[in-house]
C-alpha cells in the first residue's frame, strides 16, 4: 500500500547506501546503473518492495544483465533466480553466475552479489579480469578458461578472495608471475596451463597446503620446481602437478611432477 513516490525514494536510498558512488552512477542518464534503477522502479513487473530481502540482489543482477544485453542477457519479471545463467541457493541468494561476453562490460555492481560463490565464463570473448571480481569475498570458483584474457592477473593485497577453492584460467594469454596466488590460501585447484606466465615458479606456492591440482605446463617458466611444492606432492594432497619438464630441452626441472610436457615451439 506504499505510495509509488515513497517506494521510489526508499529503494533509491537503500541502493545508494551500498557504496558511495552508486548515487552518482544511477543518476547519470544512460549508464547501466541508471538503466537498471529505472527498470527496477518503473518497468519491473516483479515490483520489489523496499523491505524485500532480495532488493539489492535484484538491482545488482539487473545491472549485470543490462550491461551484457548485447550478449543476449536481459532481466525479466520473474524472480532473478529463474533468469538464464543464474543459480541460487535454497535461501534465494545468487550463488553462481554463468555468463559470456567481454568481462570489461561487467559493472562494479557484481560485487553487490554478496553470496556469489561461482563465476563461469568459458570459451568467451573476455580480454581482462575485471577488478570488481576481486571484491567478491565469498567466491569459491572462478572459471574463465578458453577466453582471450591477457596481461597480469590483478593482485589485491586484501583478503577479499580468501575463500577461493578453484581457479581455472587456462588457455588464455595471461603474463607476469604468480604473485597473485598468495590471495588464495584455501585453494585446492589451480589450472594455470597454456598461458604466458614467466620466470621461476615461486617457493611460496608450497604454502598452499590444500592444493590438489596445479597445472603449470605450456607457459614460460624456467628453473627448478621448488622443494616446497614437491613436498605437497610427496607428503600432502597434491595429486596432479604438471610443468614443461619434458622434451629434449625441458624448461623446468621437476622430479616430482605427475606429467611432463615438451617445450612449446
Amino acid at each position: 500500500n506504499m505510495k509509488p513516490t515513497k517506494r521510489d525514494r526508499k529503494i533509491r536510498k537503500i541502493i545508494w547506501e551500498q557504496n558511495n558512488t552508486l548515487q552518482d552512477r544511477t543518476k547519470k542518464i544512460g549508464t547501466v546503473q541508471n538503466l537498471a534503477m529505472e527498470w527496477l522502479l518503473n518497468s519491473d513487473d516483479f515490483y520489489v518492495c523496499p523491505s524485500d530481502d532480495n532488493l539489492v540482489q535484484r538491482f545488482a543482477a539487473g545491472t549485470v544483465f543490462i550491461a551484457l544485453k548485447e550478449e543476449g542477457f536481459k532481466p525479466s519479471s520473474a524472480h532473478e533466480c529463474e533468469w538464464d545463467g543464474i543459480r541460487c541457493g535454497l535461501d534465494g541468494s545468487i550463488r553462481e553466475l554463468k555468463i559470456h561476453g567481454p568481462e570489461d562490460n561487467l559493472p562494479k555492481e557484481i560485487s553487490l552479489l554478496y553470496q556469489l560463490r561461482g563465476i563461469k565464463s568459458e570459451e568467451g570473448s573476455m580480454t581482462s579480469i575485471n577488478p570488481a571480481v576481486i571484491n567478491l569475498r565469498y567466491l569459491q570458483n572462478l572459471d574463465l578458461d578458453k577466453n582471450s584474457i591477457g596481461g597480469n592477473f590483478p593482485l589485491h593485497h586484501s583478503k577479499k578472495m580468501a575463500q577461493l577453492l578453484r581457479l581455472d584460467i587456462n588457455f588464455n594469454f595471461l603474463t607476469g608471475n604468480l604473485d597473485f596466488m598468495k590471495m588464495f590460501p584455501k585453494l585446492k585447484e589451480a589450472h594455470l596451463d597454456n598461458n604466458n606466465f614467466e620466470g621461476e615458479i615461486p617457493e611460496s606456492l608450497g604454502e598452499l597446503e590444500n592444493l590438489q591440482i596445479l597445472t603449470l605446463h605450456q607457459n614460460n617458466f624456467t628453473g627448478t620446481m621448488p622443494e616446497s611444492i614437491c613436498r605437497l606432492r610427496q607428503e600432502l594432497g597434491l595429486y596432479v602437478l604438471t610443468a614443461d619438464c619434458g622434451g629434449l630441452e625441458p624448461k623446468v626441472d621437476c622430479p616430482c611432477c605427475t606429467h611432463c610436457f615438451p617445450m612449446s615451439e
